[in-house]
């Protein structure tokens, strides 16, 4: 029972998904969100390692990065994930239109991002991806496709004719769950090579609570 509804699913599922989990050797994250059995532990982010930059600024149409006060400007690729939830109640999964800036040895630098509850508004969430385009000039847009949201794409496609501005977009499709893909950015910010925005404040404490 979830927010009064009854849900339920298929057991060739159940067990299909388990054994990916178990294929990668992650056996108890799926326990974790699948099975309601929580594993107490050290908590997968420490604090010391989620690193902010100094700053960003836009030059000539190309995000630039400053990893520390007075240093140089790293020019940088931008790239947009887009996760989105068309639930309408007010539990519902937030919508997350993440950009990020990648310099050229593979550090990834987090962007201010979008976090709303948009619901079945499509319209309203590909208009706030064009509105990060005009502001940060994507390389790429992925989009995680999943049941319904496919409608996303679509318009996506329909609004760059429309408004006759076009970039490269790509579906998502994850069959690994939340915990897998969150446990999965821990070595990257323990080596340094995911670094985030400073006022990301929020973040950082969902990040350090997570688990």
């Amino acid at each position: 029972d979830q927010d009064g509804h009854e849900v339920s699913f298929g057991l060739e599922w159940f067990k299909n998904l388990r054994q990916e989990y178990m294929n990668d050797g992650q056996l108890d994250m799926f326990m974790q969100e699948y099975c309601n059995s929580i594993q107490p532990g050290d908590p997968v982010f420490e604090s010391e390692d989620l690193k902010t930059y100094a700053d960003f600024r836009i030059a000539k149409g190309q995000v630039e990065i400053q990893k520390r006060e007075d240093g140089p400007w790293v020019p940088c690729q931008t790239f947009l994930g887009v996760d989105p939830s068309t639930r309408q109640h007010e539990r519902a999964d937030w919508c997350v239109l993440m950009p990020v800036a990648v310099d050229d040895g593979g550090t990834i630098y987090q962007l201010p991002y979008k976090r709303e509850r948009y619901g079945r508004d499509v319209h309203r969430i590909v208009a706030e991806i064009f509105d990060l385009d005009s502001m940060y000039n994507f390389t790429k847009v992925a989009v995680e496709v999943v049941g319904a949201q496919d409608y996303i794409m679509g318009e996506l496609q329909r609004q760059m004719a429309v408004r006759n501005r076009y970039f490269s977009v790509a579906e998502q499709q994850s069959k690994k769950g939340k915990d897998s893909k969150i446990f999965s950015l821990q070595p990257r910010f323990k080596s340094g090579k995911l670094m985030l925005n400073p006022s990301a404040v929020e973040l950082v404490h969902e990040l350090i609570h997570y688990g």
